[in-house]
């Protein structure tokens, strides 16, 4: 067991910053696939300017924005900054706007290139509706679909290869039945503590989630739930009670990992219509070796998927009409006609 990967070479560093930044330099935006004033992030869908036709779908890449949370190194820069703007007063009440006097990095980004359709749907704003997701409508429509709009899993095994990020990489255990890598999630900044979000990705490769799980993979369930807190509260200081453990269902990739953050964290696919609870998946299988193959399963799929046209042309969500654009069917009722 390790608690930490081999560091990349300085000159691969060096190679990826040109790299990227030559890219980077390059990207046009196309259209705003997403925006959230609260959560103060952008999503945007470009090109790589170069390519023959920089309309076409060569090029594609994705361009996440999100700023970092404010800390109290920060504050103190801003303070004692130059850059001091006053918009009004009203009694002592001050409006300002703040910049700091040196070059600051207080915008996380993820940059995804080459970016495939299925990044850009994923990350689009889009409608959402609720499924009841029986064993039959999961052998025949989700499970099909899944397999066919899956993300690419090359980067997933990049990680357990040890051919990516191996310097990220917080804990292993390298047992081929059990094991599993810990690093954090693409989300975490690595600073913010209240942030803290962490990703387990387990060694075997047949499952993709949590309808593939029975009591055979139970010590590795456990040991993740047991062996990850002890290490993040090693590293970061955050107790076992602080963290959230789950799994998402549907997960957007079909290789079967575990989410880890802090409760204090408000991040998307927390909520009962995502999110399963490592510690009740575990009693759950505990109690029936089968339970998640033949339970139903209720979640969220989004409009512009591959999943939900089927269960449309299945007639599991039927168009009304203009006004009411979609009904989500009883699924349960419809498997027992």
């Amino acid at each position: 067991m390790a608690e930490s990967g081999e560091p990349v070479s300085k000159k691969q560093k060096v190679e990826e910053f040109h790299k990227v930044r030559k890219d980077l330099n390059n990207f046009q935006v196309i259209k705003v696939l997403r925006e959230d004033s609260a959560k103060k992030l952008l999503v945007v869908e470009g090109r790589i300017q170069g390519s023959s036709d920089e309309t076409s779908n060569e090029n594609k890449a994705v361009l996440f924005l999100e700023r970092n949370p404010i800390n109290i190194e920060y504050a103190k820069e801003l303070v004692l900054s130059d850059h001091i703007d006053v918009s009004f007063r009203n009694d002592c009440y001050y409006s300002l706007l703040l910049a700091p006097s040196e070059p600051s990095y207080d915008v996380k980004a993820t940059f995804i290139n080459p970016a495939t359709d299925f990044h850009i749907t994923k990350y689009t704003q889009q409608e959402c509706f609720v499924v009841h997701e029986t064993p039959e409508i999961y052998q025949k429509i989700a499970l099909p679909a899944l397999e066919k709009e899956a993300f690419c899993l090359e980067w997933v095994y990049n990680i357990l290869d040890k051919k990516s990020e191996t310097e990220r990489i917080l804990y292993e255990d390298p047992d081929p039945e059990k094991g599993f890598i810990l690093l954090p999630d693409l989300k975490w900044n690595g600073i913010d503590i209240d942030s803290l979000y962490f990703v387990a990705i387990v060694h075997k490769r047949n499952l993709k989630s949590i309808r593939d799980l029975n009591q055979s993979h139970l010590p590795m369930l456990k040991s993740i739930l047991t062996e990850c807190p002890i290490i993040i509260e090693k590293k970061y200081g955050v107790p076992a009670y602080k963290l959230r453990m789950y799994c998402h269902y549907k997960p957007s990739y079909p290789h079967f990992h575990v989410h880890i953050n802090n409760i204090k964290l408000d991040c998307p696919g927390k909520d009962v219509h995502a999110a399963h609870l490592l510690s009740d998946i575990i009693q759950n299988i505990q109690l029936k070796n089968t339970y998640y193959l033949d339970r139903t399963i209720t979640y969220q799929v989004k409009q512009k998927t591959l999943l939900y046209e089927q269960l449309k042309s299945a007639g599991y969500i039927e168009k009304q009409d203009e006004n009411n654009p979609c009904e989500v069917k009883d699924l349960v009722e419809q498997s027992q006609k």
